[in-house]
């Protein structure tokens, strides 16, 4: 789970880009399979195995440093990858943050583009109605962008409760949180 791949964005969310290189190298040199989020996910749905030592790489909020900086490391190695995006900040073309044209072209390289709310919000903080709205909203605007997408949610800050994970599955989605 990564965020900024930067030398200047906040030191808590960021990685350095040679950070982040070195660790794609090390799943490399160390014989991990990195498979797209889609995969591990039926997968373990149709009750089968995954490799040993696989991965999934994801990216939260939908960071332009994620386009500019990982995507060209991630390439190089070949590991496919996941971007949550938050999209209020994306529509508003806020700095530091990706473009649909940036994202649409990491659609096109096969990316999954999944949902990460509207604004960020935790799902701890919401009524029922706000947190469904705002899944939908979100969702919608990345239809509207991108085309239909797996509906992949990934909590803000990682944070959900037993009502949060109901409102995911009555809305179809897969829910992914985080823990630090």
């Amino acid at each position: 789970v990564y965020h900024h791949v930067s030398n200047s964005t906040p030191p808590s969310t960021s990685l350095s880009p040679e950070a982040f290189k070195a660790h794609l190298s090390f799943l490399a040199e160390n014989d991990f399979t990195v498979l797209p989020v889609t995969e591990i996910i039926s997968e373990l749905n149709r009750g089968g195995e995954l490799p040993s030592k696989s991965v999934a790489i994801t990216f939260d909020d939908g960071y332009e440093s994620i386009y500019s900086t990982a995507f060209p490391l991630l390439r190089e190695f070949g590991f496919p990858f996941s971007v949550f995006v938050s999209t209020g900040p994306i529509d508003r073309q806020q700095a530091g943050y990706m473009t649909w044209e940036q994202l649409s072209m990491l659609r096109d390289a096969g990316v999954i583009i999944g949902n990460h709310g509207t604004e960020h919000r935790s799902m701890l903080g919401q009524s029922r109605d706000q947190a469904r709205a705002d899944i939908l909203d979100a969702q919608s605007r990345i239809t509207a962008e991108l085309g239909p997408q797996p509906q992949l949610f990934a909590y803000p800050y990682g944070e959900y409760s037993n009502e949060s994970k109901e409102i995911i599955a009555e809305l179809g989605f897969i829910g992914f949180a985080q823990t630090s």
